[in-house]
């Protein structure tokens, strides 16, 4: 089964990567993403997952049918922005069909 899964690519600004601009891709290890709501203290170690709006997100996994459940990884720090500290890990889990 192939899964295409849209990407938008913005910087920590919320701006969106042009064709030809340069910006770094993280595949492991600890970076911070942006989430669909601030996340409080006590949401440290909850896993996010890639949200159905682009670019975003969530701890709530996707539940419609025609999308994918991908973890992206865990919540280690919050500061009171949209921006947590993750350790990223990715995973698929499945495609609601």
């Amino acid at each position: 089964m192939e899964i295409s899964i849209p990407l938008t690519v913005r910087t920590k600004s919320s701006n969106a990567i042009s064709a030809g601009d340069e910006c770094k891709i993280v595949q492991s290890g600890l970076t911070v993403c942006r989430t669909d709501n601030v996340l409080q203290s006590s949401d440290i170690g909850k896993p996010l997952y890639l949200s159905t709006s682009a670019g975003i997100a969530s701890l709530t996994a996707p539940s419609t049918s025609g999308h994918s459940v991908i973890r992206i990884g865990y919540v280690i720090a919050v500061n009171g922005t949209r921006y947590p500290r993750i350790v990223l890990g990715l995973q698929y889990i499945v495609h609601l069909g």
